[in-house]
């Protein structure tokens, strides 16, 4: 099986499905992170923030 990662690259040559936010940080960034605090919009609003503002 060929891998789904371009190792020269560093790119993923195709879709990757992870199972949560954190997850996907961590694979990105290669060591644990929190996924929810991490990713942010172009305006700076993390993930928790968007989701904690859907909630109210």
């Amino acid at each position: 099986m060929d891998s789904p990662i371009n190792i020269s690259t560093l790119s993923a040559v195709e879709d990757i499905l992870l199972r949560n936010p954190s997850y996907a940080a961590t694979f990105v960034i290669g060591g644990h992170v929190n996924g929810l605090t991490e990713w942010k919009t172009k305006d700076g609003r993390s993930l928790k923030e968007i989701e904690n503002s859907e909630d109210n």
